[in-house]
Formats: C-alpha cells, structure tokens, sequence
C-alpha cells in the first residue's frame, strides 16, 4: 500500500490535516449533515494506514 516516494509519517500527516480542516469548517458552518461521513471516512482511513504501516514493520 505504499505510495513510491513517501513515507507513512508524511501519508498521515495529510490524512490528519484534512480531518482537522474538515472538522474545523464544519464547525465554523455549524452544519456537519453532510460532512459527518466525510470526516469519519478520512479517520478511518487514518487509521487503516497506521494499521498497515504497524503490520508492515512487524513483518519486517
């Protein structure tokens, strides 16, 4: 699953920023119908490549 040229630390910093930009404007809009999913699909995503990124670095 890795992406060539960057490295898990990187992929999660992205996923991270984009939770928190998207939380941040749904809270400033004080509308989250819509973005409720949006944010719960990009933490779980999060979360599944810290669970690969550890399943990798075990196997090794």
């Amino acid at each position: 699953m890795d992406l060539e040229g960057r490295s898990l630390r990187e992929r999660l910093l992205q996923s991270l920023v984009v939770f928190v930009v998207l939380f941040a404007y749904g809270y400033v809009q004080e509308a989250f119908g819509w973005r409720v999913p949006v944010i719960v699909a990009a933490f779980f995503f999060v979360i599944q490549i810290a669970i690969d990124g550890t399943r990798n670095r075990l196997d090794e």
